[in-house]
């Protein structure tokens, strides 16, 4: 009788799919498949090492205007909302890979969904800052805040500049 399994294949230890390299873990999910036993948690994780790197990426440029936020708040409550940002996206992350690793969303949409999402949401680019009015010529709208504070007589105030 011919097996076309070799004793070093029953030999060798199967690893955890997070300690495997990519050509690695693709070579172990196309033996499985083989065998009959398709496995979307293995599949998801193979996507994860792609998308790991660009979710990194879009994390920095969503978080970029947040921590360069200065105003009334100052520069660490924009910083603070990007964590928060991170844990959230986090959050969205690990739900979509459950989904991914269920069978009920495709492992390739289940990773690369909150990154889409994220990337494309209002919060990309700053979108949940208010916009800073401006006057002609770039310049704050200082002279709308200046006309608004209560006029003294006899002051330079009450001439209106």
């Amino acid at each position: 009788m011919h097996y076309p399994e070799t004793p070093g294949y029953f030999d060798s230890e199967i690893r955890p799919p997070d300690q495997m390299g990519y050509h690695e873990l693709k070579g172990y999910i196309e033996e499985m498949n083989e065998s009959g036993q398709p496995e979307p948690e293995l599949l998801v994780s193979l996507y994860q090492k792609v998308a790991y790197p660009v979710i990194s990426l879009v994390m920095a440029l969503v978080a970029l205007p947040f921590a360069f936020r200065l105003g009334r708040q100052g520069a660490l409550y924009g910083v603070g909302l990007s964590v928060i940002l991170g844990f959230v996206f986090m959050a969205i992350f690990a739900f979509f890979t459950k989904l991914g690793e269920a069978g009920a969303l495709p492992a390739l949409v289940a990773v690369w969904s909150p990154g889409t999402v994220f990337a494309s949401g209002p919060e990309a680019g700053g979108g949940l800052q208010r916009p800073r009015q401006r006057e002609a010529g770039g310049r704050l709208a200082a002279r709308r805040l200046r006309s608004r504070r209560p006029q003294r007589a006899g002051t330079k105030w009450s001439a209106g500049l």
